[in-house]
């Protein structure tokens, strides 16, 4: 973390100074504001992990990570926009006289923002999803002590205000509260629940990378389509994976989960003159995906997931070539044992794939997209189990279709 503190540092003095010899072209309206950026961030995290019948700890401490998203105008003043952020944390605590310890290692979010723009001066509020790493230890049940090492998922929400200090460089002041869903597991009769929540203040830094034209994109032929601009749509598809558990030693393979699934999604592109596109999307599907193992004795239930992720790729005409890489969620429901275990909580973990995007309207587009998900152990110690870890591995086929939001956002402007 030390580490980390001294790179963010040296970046805000680095940008501070190049903003200083550029101040003659700082952004003064929604235009100035719009596109990709790229940026670092620090703050303080406070929060409260309330373990049911057993304590209430408050970890807090510094944490540090970055952030990628874009800005597209809606009006004169007002601005929509999506970010993504990843932080590294050394929050932690203990819990009054029971000596639980918690300690939050790393978290996320993945937020829409509304702002408004006033010469250099932008304020804005977001809200999405959030996502945690936390790990807990001597957590007293009444067959002995239980260390966890979890996976939180729940929804964030905040506002701030950010100012520009060149046409590139700005400056950025943040709260963001994370509250998430109750991790809950039935351990051979022994209940475990954790409730985590927490707020933070930020500060960050973010680079422009490119802006949106200042006037509406014109109806140009599809042989030079323009890739640039913020796009809703909606998908379908299969998928099929490997969930196991291993405890004693052992470890259990169910047979493949699949099944298929449909949802939502949203995005940004920007393409660059040399027809290099870099974007950012994230999406929300359900889904009804099952395994079991050994004539019922284990089964899994896979209900829903997401992911937050960036996209890279290169414009031919109007046909797009990516690859695809970011974070990825998903809600999990197994059983052992003949119901023995059960748990109900969230995997978080990576994904990486590609894909490929056609225009075949001014408005429309259709993809075909390969995604793989690799989620990262869920870990719990208890008396008469020793160690028990989870974990899953998923292949995604899907497609769908997508509407181009940013020309409905130029023509709100006319």
């Amino acid at each position: 973390m030390k580490k980390f503190w001294g790179v963010f540092v040296l970046s805000v003095v680095c940008g501070f100074g190049s903003a200083v010899q550029s101040r003659d072209a700082v952004r003064v309206s929604t235009d100035g504001w719009s596109g990709l950026y790229i940026g670092a961030h620090g703050g303080f995290l406070r929060g409260k992990n309330h373990v049911t019948n057993v304590a209430t700890v408050e970890p807090e401490g510094t944490f540090g990570g970055l952030q990628a998203g874009y800005w597209a105008p809606l009006t004169a003043n007002w601005l929509y926009g999506f970010e993504v952020d990843l932080s590294l944390s050394g929050a932690d605590g203990i819990g009054n006289a029971a000596g639980v310890f918690s300690g939050i290692d790393r978290f996320g979010t993945a937020r829409t923002r509304l702002g408004y723009a006033n010469g250099p001066w932008l304020l804005f509020a977001s809200g999405g999803l959030a996502w945690a790493r936390m790990t807990s230890l001597d957590i007293t049940t009444s067959a002995g002590t239980m260390n966890t090492k979890h996976s939180f998922l729940g929804w964030s929400g905040g506002f701030g205000v950010e100012y520009a200090l060149s046409q590139r460089w700005s400056a950025k002041a943040e709260y963001v509260h994370a509250s998430f869903t109750r991790n809950n597991e039935d351990l051979v009769g022994e209940g475990g629940e954790q409730k985590l929540g927490f707020g933070t203040v930020r500060l960050g830094l973010n680079y422009q990378l490119g802006a949106l034209p200042q006037r509406p994109l014109p109806m140009r032929a599809l042989t030079s389509f323009d890739w640039t601009g913020g796009y809703i749509g909606v998908h379908g598809g299969f998928a099929r994976g490997v969930q196991s558990m291993s405890y004693q030693g052992g470890t259990v393979l169910f047979d493949p989960a699949s099944g298929g699934f449909g949802g939502v999604h949203g995005g940004y592109n920007f393409q660059f003159a040399s027809n290099l596109v870099l974007g950012i999307e994230s999406d929300f599907s359900f889904a009804n995906l099952n395994g079991n193992f050994m004539a019922g004795c284990c089964r899994v239930t896979v209900e829903r997931f997401g992911t937050a992720r960036l996209r890279a790729g290169y414009a031919l005409g109007n046909v797009l070539l990516y690859g695809t890489g970011g974070i990825a969620w998903s809600k999990f429901d197994p059983t052992y044992r003949g119901g023995q275990f059960e748990s109900n909580r969230p995997f978080v973990g990576w994904t990486g794939g590609f894909g490929a995007e056609y225009a075949f309207a001014p408005l429309w587009t259709i993809k075909a997209e390969y995604l793989r998900f690799a989620f990262d152990d869920t870990n719990t110690e208890h008396p008469g189990l020793s160690q028990f870890d989870e974990r899953g591995k998923y292949d995604v086929y899907r497609i769908g279709l997508n509407y181009r939001t940013a020309l409905l956002g130029n023509l709100l402007q006319r």
